[in-house]
């Protein structure tokens, strides 16, 4: 399990990894938790902050070889946290739009996947 929590910015991200014990390797990072309004009391992250901190995180995972250029990354949506100031809606179909914009595609329901490589590709593309 990776959390990065940064109070100061009023974020955080929970990230999990999956092993494969029989072909003795990483196989899947599996995101648990992101947002970019931990407290409510505190404004939201700095627009983009959020996801170029995950473009971090996945590159250090790569590199410490947790995880590999081909493993996927997965997420649901919905499921996915979200803090929006009280007595305001949020429309989750904008964060879906805004995870396929990254390259994320819906594989069942609102379960989304990619792989590294192309998260990488995106993030060197954006950041």
């Amino acid at each position: 399990m990776y959390i990065y929590d940064d109070t100061e910015n009023n974020l955080r991200l929970e990230l999990k990894t999956t092993f494969d014990k029989k072909f003795d390797k990483y196989n899947e990072l599996r995101i648990l938790y992101i947002t970019s309004r931990e407290k409510d009391n505190k404004p939201i992250a700095k627009q983009g902050l959020t996801r170029k901190i995950l473009c971090d995180i996945v590159k250090e995972l790569l590199n410490k070889k947790d995880i590999n250029i081909n493993s996927d990354i997965s997420l649901e949506a919905e499921r996915i946290n979200f803090k929006f100031p009280k007595g305001k809606e949020f429309d989750k179909s904008k964060l879906i739009k805004m995870y396929k914009n990254m390259g994320f595609e819906i594989i069942s329901g609102k379960e989304m996947s990619m792989t590294v490589k192309d998260l990488i590709n995106w993030c060197n593309k954006t950041y």
